[in-house]
């Protein structure tokens, strides 16, 4: 039986090999568009991939402020773009090991134009998250309607919503940095931050008083965290037909942590769901959140999803992971 340090040095290896492999492949865009961020150096691409650590916005200003040609990624026959430093699409290198395309605001009309077929959001989601292996339930990634749910009742309820996201903002900030104006204290902005964003991200999914649950927050911080690290090891499988072996595997941490976070949303479900049962007159006054909303769309339409606590609240975790890493970018 293999000990730690064994099994550690095959982690090492394998990971080794997945970035020979990474580096030996073609990107295509390479060849259209110009790079930025890299040096004249020996593996110069990847050297510009681990750089973006700690260089990331730096080189995305060098190349907003290069002027040159640039390459146009619209239909040169319909649009007429003026070439400069606000019109020049480029390559970035990233830590995840792929690089990004940034375009210029004018292009991103044309961006929003192009159908799903050719620029599809949810499967470069899927591809990035990597969520078909960090959970127990495939309909989550198969069936992924509460997209649509939050993305639709979010529009309607945003006066609702802003003015709670306030109040949550408010308690959370005096919280983690306490109200005292007239003395320094040492706080790390990153750890609070994280703590900020993730409760604020869970007043709109989950309500009170669950947000505010320590224990709660917790878990599901270990969550993001686990399926943000997961993600990025199986994003590095080296070769594709490994990834459904390999990577069930290596989500079994988010997994665990799902599992530990649906201890305290499937109550909170079953709660909406008594009462929901009750009748009209006993839903007034329930918060508008995901969890009832996903709840309200299940119980309406049952061909669209089971009444299952622990597959609504696969959901809830998941579409929090996903607002707070985007929360997180900006």
């Amino acid at each position: 039986m293999l000990g730690p340090y064994e099994l550690s040095g095959l982690t090492l290896a394998f990971l080794l090999t997945g970035l020979i492999v990474f580096r030996s492949r073609r990107i295509t865009l390479s060849g259209t568009l110009p790079w930025v961020g890299l040096r004249n150096e020996i593996f110069a691409q990847f050297r510009g991939h681990l750089r973006d650590e700690t260089l990331a916005i730096q080189t995305i200003f060098e190349g907003y402020l290069k002027v040159g040609s640039g390459i146009s990624l619209v239909d040169s026959a319909t649009e007429s773009p003026q070439y400069g430093k606000r019109d020049q699409a480029f390559l970035v290198p990233s830590i995840d090991g792929e690089p990004h395309v940034v375009l210029p605001q004018q292009q991103v009309s044309w961006m929003a134009r192009q159908p799903n077929g050719s620029l599809d959001a949810n499967q470069a989601s899927e591809e990035f998250l990597q969520i078909r292996h960090l959970t127990r339930y495939q309909s989550t990634v198969d069936n992924p309607f509460h997209r649509d749910i939050l993305r639709r009742h979010s529009t309607q309820q945003l006066g609702n919503l802003t003015s709670d996201i306030v109040e949550e903002l408010t308690h959370s900030i005096t919280k983690q940095w306490g109200d005292d104006c007239q003395n320094w204290t040492d706080v790390c902005a990153f750890e609070t931050l994280l703590v900020v964003v993730q409760t604020l991200s869970s007043r709109a999914l989950v309500g009170l008083p669950l947000t505010r649950n320590e224990r709660y927050t917790k878990c599901q911080l270990s969550f993001t965290v686990s399926a943000a690290t997961q993600g990025f090891l199986i994003r590095k499988i080296p070769f594709g037909f490994l990834r459904p072996v390999l990577g069930p595997l290596l989500g079994l941490p988010t997994k665990y942590w799902e599992w530990r976070c649906a201890r305290f949303l499937v109550p909170l479900i079953w709660t909406r769901l008594e009462i929901n049962l009750r009748g009209k007159s006993s839903n007034v006054g329930l918060p508008s959140d995901l969890v009832q909303w996903v709840l309200n769309a299940v119980m309406t339409r049952p061909s669209l999803a089971p009444l299952d606590m622990r597959h609504i609240a696969s959901r809830i975790m998941h579409i929090n992971f996903v607002r707070g890493n985007l929360e997180c970018y900006r």
